[in-house]
């Protein structure tokens, strides 16, 4: 579930392939929760797409979640300690974000929404 352009951190074939599944995904989740476009700041994205995905998937028995780090980086999340408002400097909707931009609001997700 990860709203930010991947090509800049997609730098294997292996990345590639997953990163393309992870769009396929998020065009999925983001269809079921009736967002149209990706939205434009964190916070909306993390209330208007995370959260109703999340609650849609328990509601249908879903226990826990499998998240497909170990195919798209490492396990070493690091605690941003960055705000909702902070990290959306990071979300672009068509631009290509920084690769330190990408890392740091996947761990920041990651920690404040598993």
């Amino acid at each position: 579930m990860y709203p930010l352009n991947s090509q800049v951190i997609a730098d294997t074939p292996d990345r590639k392939f997953f990163y393309q599944r992870e769009a396929m995904l998020l065009k999925r989740y983001m269809d079921e929760s009736g967002a149209a476009t990706v939205p434009g700041t964190l916070e909306d994205y993390i209330e208007k797409v995370i959260r109703p995905t999340l609650e849609r998937q328990k509601k249908a028995g879903q226990v826990a979640a499998n998240l497909m780090a170990a195919y798209l980086r490492s396990f070493e999340f690091q605690g941003t300690g960055e705000t909702r408002h902070e990290m959306s400097s990071h979300v672009t909707k068509r631009g290509v974000p920084e690769r330190a931009g990408v890392h740091d609001t996947q761990d920041f997700l990651f920690r404040h929404c598993s």
